[in-house]
């Protein structure tokens, strides 16, 4: 029997919900080798969108995985500006790869690809980490937060959505999906600080939820941006219904930052 893309959809979010629950479980152990998985695909397919040739950037593409994974780790090493060192020395292992691209063939060689090997880091790993160092309810609200803002968002732009906000990098987005999303973070935000018992100021929750939604748009309009820009239609193909690892987590690489960025005023959920 044929399954339709909406079914393949929810049974992969059922997986992705178990996978999540276990992590969270084991917050210690099976939550970083979790994100450690997510991160080293993620990569696979970000570095996809740019070099199609794998072999030719392989080198590049290992050091990325092994950094993502030491960026991650630094969670377990209580040495003082670890991560610094860290992307010190990825960015100077980008510079080196150009030199001996350079050296083996001027005419190919090109820096764009340090630049890419860097970026995807940054955008991924480094994103990811944050959630290593958080409470559970902090973890949950990110990770809910995104996908109840997604979920209305999309419905709301199914049903309601006729004028699109930026046609030229995703043709499908309209103001309805778009407004009906934030309407759902702010309101599962307000929830989730009641629910909780917190007693975090109305005002500060509804800052949080507005720019974490702000960024989880940004998030998905940059990622459809680049798939445009390179002719795919998906990042990946690993998760039936969604597409790839940058596909569903779009969002999440650029709000769990904005909620770090939040907590230099409030601690929130922790």
């Amino acid at each position: 029997m044929q399954l339709s893309s909406h079914t393949k959809r929810m049974l992969t979010g059922l997986v992705l919900l178990f996978i999540l629950a276990v992590s969270l479980y084991y917050k210690e152990t099976v939550l970083f080798f979790t994100l450690c998985f997510f991160s080293s695909v993620a990569l696979f397919e970000f570095y996809n969108l740019f070099w199609k040739e794998s072999d030719k950037h392989l080198p590049l593409r290992i050091l990325a995985t092994i950094t993502g994974v030491v960026i991650l780790a630094n969670y377990y090493l209580p040495v003082e500006n670890y991560l610094h060192i860290t992307f010190f020395s990825a960015f100077w292992a980008g510079n080196l790869y150009f030199l001996f691209s350079y050296s083996k063939n001027a005419e190919t060689a090109n820096y764009t690809d340090a630049l890419i090997f860097f970026a995807g880091i940054m955008y991924i790993p480094f994103a990811l980490h944050f959630l290593l160092y958080l409470s559970l309810d902090s973890i949950l609200y990110i990770l809910l937060t995104v996908a109840i803002s997604d979920v209305v968002a999309f419905y709301t732009g199914s049903l309601f959505g006729k004028k699109k906000i930026w046609p030229q990098i995703s043709p499908k987005k309209s103001w309805a999906g778009s407004i009906g999303g934030l309407i759902g973070a702010i309101t599962f935000a307000f929830a989730y600080n009641c629910y909780l018992e917190y007693d975090i100021p109305l005002a500060l929750i509804f800052c949080l939820a507005l720019f974490m939604n702000l960024a989880s748009q940004f998030g998905d309009f940059f990622e459809s941006g680049l798939k445009r820009k390179y002719g795919v239609k998906d990042s990946g193909t690993i998760l039936p219904g969604h597409g790839g690892i940058l596909d569903r987590f779009d969002s999440l690489f650029f709000a769990a930052p904005m909620y770090i960025f939040f907590q230099l005023f409030h601690p929130f959920f922790e």
